[in-house]
């Protein structure tokens, strides 16, 4: 019984860092780097780069120029635009849920078929070496371009996989681990687990906040009230969503945001789903630069961020040039910070449990 008691325990804490492992792995690939989704694109792009489930890809490009299908391998040799999946907002982000073959061409004209706007890679299980068997042509509707959701059930089902392996009786790592523990006291258990607790790492995943949720970045709306009540956190993100040529997103000092004064030396936000990562801790003022939509509409906003309370994921994602201020537009990661807390609040009850 108290064995079982060990054991159980034991699965808890390997659980709970497999799954804070499989988080903290997700890496986001810029396609073309500087250079973007692109005619002439450089099909040796993907050399030396380890794509893994639940990293993310995004293809930045001009909206009225090109846009992205993922297709199956015929489409790819071929050139052949699917009927659904067109992906065309400019700054694409495709969650990379699944291990196989992955392709992606621009649909637009002969730009695949003579200019070289393809794209293949091979996405690999966390605790897969080599390449994982291909995945199917892709379905109706083709990927989507928001990457939290799938990229986090991924990473769950791999973290199950790892546990399912320790747990199978003939497992020699469990042999290994178990043995030691077995001779182990309860109070000898006791201490082992408070220091396995407090070896995890203080993770704090990141939010991402669109800025006047479904009302979006628009003029007559209240910024200054959307904002109360929230907590901004260095590596949370903000989100402007709006017409692309009817507003922009500037951000400015605070002596500009009171006079709504657009600086001349600061290239503007306008691509309509601009997101920019917070990256360190300070007020931010955000005004809209076109005609008067400042000082008559009210299109501005300021927030304060605070200090993150530990490692984020955001420190393990390639950089992007930064804008002003040390900011830096990219897309977000919208999962709740308060998750893997729930994690070990649940270990932490578990382990009172068997210990009564």
């Amino acid at each position: 019984m108290a064995s079982m008691k060990m054991f159980s325990l034991l699965v808890v804490v390997i659980a709970i860092l497999v799954v804070l492992s499989n988080f903290s792995m997700a890496k986001e690939f810029i396609v073309g780097d500087e250079a973007g989704w692109n005619v002439n694109f450089d099909k040796n792009w993907v050399e030396g780069k380890d794509f893994i489930v639940g990293d993310t890809i995004v293809f930045k490009y001009n909206k009225s120029k090109h846009n992205v299908y993922k297709v199956d391998k015929a489409g790819f040799d071929n050139c052949t635009v699917p009927p659904n999946g067109l992906l065309n907002t400019g700054n694409d982000t495709i969650a990379l849920a699944s291990p196989g073959k992955k392709w992606y061409i621009c649909g637009v004209g002969e730009h695949c078929a003579k200019l070289g706007m393809k794209l293949a890679l091979t996405v690999k299980a966390h605790d897969d070496s080599a390449a994982a068997p291909s995945s199917p042509p892709a379905t109706p509707g083709g990927p989507s371009s928001s990457n939290s959701a799938s990229g986090i059930v991924a990473s769950g089902f791999q973290a199950l996989h790892r546990l399912n392996c320790f747990c199978r009786p003939e497992s020699a790592t469990r042999e290994m681990i178990l043995k030691p523990v077995a001779r182990m006291g309860s109070k000898q258990m006791l201490v082992f687990l408070l220091i396995t607790m407090a070896c995890l790492p203080a993770i704090s995943l990141a939010k991402e906040f669109v800025v006047g949720d479904e009302s979006g970045w628009r003029t007559d709306f209240n910024y200054t009230a959307w904002a109360e009540g929230k907590d901004f956190h260095v590596g949370d993100a903000l989100v402007f969503n709006y017409p692309k040529r009817s507003h922009n997103v500037l951000r400015v000092d605070g002596v500009a945001f009171q006079s709504c004064t657009a600086p001349q030396d600061i290239t503007p936000l306008e691509t309509g789903n601009d997101v920019i990562t917070l990256q360190s801790p300070g007020r931010r003022w955000y005004i809209c630069g076109v005609a008067q939509h400042c000082e008559l509409g009210m299109m501005k906003l300021v927030i304060t961020v605070q200090e993150k309370p530990g490692f984020s994921l955001h420190d393990n994602i390639a950089p992007t040039p930064a804008m002003p201020g040390g900011e830096t537009p990219s897309s977000a990661n919208g999962i709740e910070r308060s998750a893997v807390q729930v994690l070990l609040v649940a270990m932490a009850a578990v382990v009172m449990m068997f210990m009564a």
